[in-house]
């Protein structure tokens, strides 16, 4: 069976290399984008089955992003899962764990939360 692929578009280089590898360890297959400009091109080419986006990122806001995703049929129905350093993990649990309809995980999250988060959402 193929592994789930998943795309990490956040621009802090280190933690997408940190959580890319827990994926790769847990057999998922991972892209990782670092330019959020670059994030709908590399997603329409990677074909994900889950991305994991960020928030505030230089040139693209995440929910930009995702807009832009979700109005284009080859991408609309990836499941995205938004993470951020704006919020706190509280302020996570009293939304429900979603912001705007989608899920979202508050940073610093342990790599265990982002799994189980993933899991949940993956189609």
């Amino acid at each position: 069976m193929q592994p789930k692929k998943i795309l990490l578009i956040d621009d802090d280089k280190r933690l997408s290399e940190m959580i890319a590898s827990t994926l790769e360890e847990a057999s998922y297959e991972t892209v990782i984008e670092n330019r959020g400009a670059r994030g709908y091109e590399t997603a329409c080419q990677a074909r994900p089955d889950l991305i994991l986006l960020d928030i505030n990122m230089p040139q693209v806001s995440g929910p930009e992003l995702a807009a832009q995703l979700k109005e284009n049929p080859a991408t609309a129905e990836i499941p995205i899962i938004f993470l951020t350093g704006e919020v706190l993990d509280e302020e996570v649990q009293a939304a429900g764990g979603y912001i705007g309809g989608y899920p979202f995980i508050a940073k610093p999250a342990t790599l265990q939360e982002i799994l189980e988060c993933i899991q949940k959402h993956l189609r």
